[in-house]
C-alpha cells in the first residue's frame, strides 16, 4: 500500500502494523464502494466517461508502477465523499513488471465488472472506457 500511495495512488492510510499481535491500524474511509455506486445511481455516459477515465487513471499508476493487485473488482474500488477514488484490500497484492500479470489484473477486473453488474445497461460501455483510459494513462503505453 505504501508503494501505490508513493505512485499516486490513493489507498487508505497505514497508521501502525502490530505484527506481534497480527493486526493492522487503517484509516477508515466514509463513502461507498464502486460496486454499491454502480448499483445505487443511473450513470449517464458523461458519468461512464469520468468513472472510466479514473479507475483507468489508478490501474495505470498502479501498473507503470510494477503493483499487481490480483483482486481488481468493483467492491475494491472505493469513492469517498470528496469523489476520490481509493484502491483497498491489497491482500493479493504482489510486485512485477511482466505485461502478463498486469493483463490478468485487467482480465479479473472485466470479468468482476460482468458478474457483479449483468443487468446494467452501461457496463460494456464501461469497460471499454475503462480500458482506453487505462491505455491511455499509463506511460509505459507511449
Amino acid at each position: 500500500m505504501l508503494k501505490a500511495m508513493k505512485a499516486g495512488i490513493s489507498v487508505p492510510v497505514v497508521y501502525l502494523v502490530d505484527a506481534e499481535c497480527g493486526r493492522i491500524y487503517m484509516e477508515k474511509l466514509q463513502g461507498v464502494s464502486m460496486r454499491d455506486f454502480i448499483f445505487q445511481n443511473h450513470l449517464e455516459r458523461n458519468d461512464m466517461i469520468q468513472l472510466g477515465d479514473a479507475i483507468g487513471q489508478a490501474v495505470a499508476r498502479l501498473h507503470d508502477a510494477n503493483i499487481i493487485h490480483g483482486d481488481l473488482t468493483t467492491s475494491n474500488l472505493f469513492r469517498n465523499e470528496d469523489e476520490t477514488l481509493f484502491l483497498i484490500d491489497f491482500g493479493l497484492s504482489f510486485t512485477s513488471h511482466m505485461l502478463e500479470d498486469k493483463a490478468v489484473d485487467l482480465y479479473v477486473l472485466e470479468r468482476a465488472i460482468l458478474s457483479a453488474h449483468p443487468n446494467a445497461s452501461s457496463i460494456v460501455s464501461l469497460i471499454q472506457l475503462f480500458l482506453t483510459r487505462q491505455v491511455r494513462w499509463s506511460s509505459s503505453s507511449l
